[in-house]
């Protein structure tokens, strides 16, 4: 995708689990592009959150203000719930949860069973999971 021109907040309708894979070898551009892509997901108020699942580089959070203590890789790891590792973005519903802490194993991570379990929330919700 080479930009955010042609998306809409309709993309989305219908969808559960966005998953965005970066193209391009500048990481910083990508991260900037999927910020866009997450808050205008929600921008009428659907609820969204958006997840770098790039565990071994993560860059999503570098586009914040706001220091990030946990993430995904937490959550999982120490079953943690997901709201305290969540962090809230200028977009009333669109929520950001880092990479985390480093692992040893990402595959343990992006393998989870709890992903099932997530998703399925998200959708009785009529939210929408994005992952990075």
């Amino acid at each position: 995708m080479s930009g955010t021109d042609s998306l809409s907040p309709e993309t989305y309708t219908g969808l559960t689990v966005v998953l965005i894979v970066p193209t391009s070898p500048f990481q910083p551009w990508m991260a900037e592009r999927t910020w866009q892509i997450a808050r205008l997901a929600a921008s009428r108020k659907r609820r969204v959150a958006l997840i770098d699942l790039s565990l071994r580089d993560p860059v999503l959070h570098e586009q914040l203000d706001t220091p990030v203590a946990m993430g995904i890789a937490d959550v999982f790891a120490r079953d943690v719930p997901i709201s305290d590792a969540a962090q809230k973005d200028t977009v009333e519903s669109l929520h950001f949860l880092a990479a985390g802490k480093a692992v040893e194993r990402p595959g343990e991570v992006w393998g989870h069973e709890r992903w099932g379990r997530l998703a399925s929330g998200f959708e009785n919700e009529h939210a929408l999971l994005m992952a990075f």
